[in-house]
């Protein structure tokens, strides 16, 4: 099945953000009937629930950041969306290519024994959902392969399944909860379709009725799906997109950097890249993320998509104090900066071998410490410094210099002197043990505190101090 023209239309139409449809002028119809107005009033509640928790004052505040008042959002948020006169967009297109590739996916293969068949499927760590998208990502890798070519011949097998798994979990992350959703409401009208209760019941640890569900999805479901969800359906074109373009860019520096990475990492041949992990850091910068790479020569190697410029100058800046005669020396590593991106020396968590091994692990700790703080950087927690032995490391220096934000005169009255004065103190920079509240629990996430699987306090009492 695939979408026509105007469902197409429609699908961009509903998907557009509130700014997007102000700029184009093409909201649709303006909410005069009653249950229009009802609608956004139902959407402006739930909008002001989720980034106000339900304050519209705040909301207000929010909104005039936007240069809209609440008469002004409730109109766009009220509008009776109709399809646009233009052409629909490229990723529009995409759809269809998704419908295609769904439709004419041979369903035997979703059999139990056949997940053999993909190994960018993990049976140790199954995805919701994942087998609606194994044509998905199929077709993703036959797009990826025609834009960067020759390219991909810098991966051997198991790196490029890795790439390939890393789209299959965005796209199931961003589609389950709907998903979810929708199974349910399959299980529903099977039951009303006359499948006994008891019977499903009977299934409830087999395959049978998810894959049923699944094969559902790939004979005009998944259509609609589309265009019930329409930002979902522009969710999913653009994530692929993405992911086709950001991995061709990575595969065409590697390429063309190949060279210079030998020189500066003084490395011989490298042979090609053997292991791949994507998605080691959270994206930034269109979907971006930070990746491991391990040559068949065992070198390991960071890409980083960002500038590398501060990194660079960090570890120039630390060798600077090596060579003045510091009472211990920082561990520095080579960095290979390039416009945007760069690429750095793979640093890895080991232990101590001696206690004074350990001892000099905590000084330089303290003298780490004092450089952040120096520098007013701060988001120096576990996952940013790297325990290498007798070297605390920090491996992610975009928040070393960190400015300050002015405070209006209101918000300094509320903020109380404690606060204050932390703020100032060593206990900004996130490296210090401290424990967080996040929602109703308390975790340390800090540099020198943070370790798996530690105990998580739901609530300080005076029985528990006891």
């Amino acid at each position: 099945m695939r979408l026509t023209c105007e469902e197409r239309q429609v699908i961009a139409e509903k998907s557009k953000s509130i700014s997007e449809r102000r700029q184009d002028g093409t909201s649709g119809d303006t909410p005069t009937n009653a249950k229009s107005e009802k609608l956004a009033n139902v959407r402006l509640q739930a909008w002001c629930d989720l980034v106000a928790d339900g304050d519209e004052p705040l909301l207000i505040r929010r909104l005039a950041w936007d240069g809209l008042d609440l008469d002004a959002a409730r109109q766009i948020l009220g509008t009776q969306v109709r399809a646009a006169a233009t052409q629909p967009p490229l990723w529009t297109d995409l759809l269809n290519d998704i419908l295609t590739s769904v439709s004419t996916f041979p369903r035997g293969l979703l059999e139990e024994g056949s997940r053999m068949e993909y190994p960018f499927l993990k049976i140790s760590n199954p995805q919701p959902f994942e087998e609606l998208f194994i044509p998905v990502v199929l077709l993703a890798r036959h797009k990826l392969m025609e834009a960067a070519g020759a390219n991909c011949d810098m991966l051997a097998a198991g790196p490029s399944q890795s790439l390939v798994r890393f789209l299959l979990f965005r796209l199931t992350e961003i589609s389950s909860r709907v998903l979810e959703v929708e199974f349910n409401t399959y299980i529903a009208c099977l039951q009303v379709s006359g499948v006994s209760y008891a019977d499903i019941m009977r299934h409830k640890g087999s395959r049978k009725y998810y894959l049923g569900f699944i094969k559902s999805l790939y004979d005009g479901g998944l259509a609609a799906v589309f265009k019930e969800y329409c930002v979902l359906a522009r969710r999913v074109a653009l994530r692929i997109d993405q992911w086709i373009g950001l991995s061709a860019e990575f595969l065409q520096r590697l390429h063309h950097d190949l060279p210079e990475i030998q020189r500066v990492f003084n490395l011989g041949e490298p042979g090609k890249v053997v292991e791949l992990e994507p998605g080691i850091s959270d994206s930034h910068g269109n979907g971006r993320t930070v990746m491991l790479l391990t040559f068949e020569s065992g070198f390991k190697l960071v890409y980083k998509p960002k500038d590398m410029g501060l990194e660079a100058a960090y570890f120039r800046f630390v060798g600077h104090l090596n060579g003045l005669g510091m009472p211990l020396e920082f561990k520095t590593l080579k960095v290979m900066v390039r416009n945007g991106y760069g690429w750095v020396e793979f640093v890895e968590q080991a232990p101590v071998d001696n206690e004074e091994q350990a001892r000099r692990f905590f000084r330089r700790s303290g003298m780490l410490l004092g450089l952040i703080y120096v520098f007013d950087g701060i988001d120096f927690h576990g996952e940013n410094v790297i325990a290498h032995g007798e070297h605390p490391v920090p491996i992610d220096m975009e928040t070393f210099f960190h400015h300050r934000v002015k405070q209006a005169q209101e918000a300094k009255a509320l903020t109380s002197a404690a606060n204050e004065l932390i703020s100032h103190s060593v206990l900004r920079t996130h490296f210090l043990p401290q424990l967080y509240k996040t929602s109703d629990k308390y975790v340390d996430f800090t540099g020198m505190g943070a370790m798996p699987g530690q105990e998580v306090f739901t609530e300080i009492t005076l029985s528990s101090m006891s």
